[in-house]
């Protein structure tokens, strides 16, 4: 509560972000295995990720972005999405 209001917070759509993930991915011939193995989770979370059906932390956002070499700030504007690779 703030200032005897409830305050709600508006769900992210966690949708556009995943599906440049996984483009990128896919664009850098890489399997959702491969980037699971290097981030130490699961090929299924990557998956659920990428279907906007899982976020994830800033950290792991950027070892991902590490891992494709994609810089994080394209894939936060569709803008952008275009100049991922």
């Amino acid at each position: 509560m703030y200032g005897g209001e409830i305050v709600r917070i508006k769900e992210y759509d966690y949708g556009p972000i995943g599906t440049r993930l996984r483009n990128a991915r896919t664009m850098k011939k890489c399997t959702q295995e491969y980037v699971a193995n290097k981030l130490g989770v699961s090929s299924q979370h990557i998956s659920e990720i990428e279907r906007g059906l899982s976020g994830l932390s800033i950290p792991s956002l950027m070892e991902i972005c590490r891992i494709l070499d994609i810089d994080a700030c394209l894939l936060y504007t569709s803008d952008a999405a275009d100049d991922l690779i």
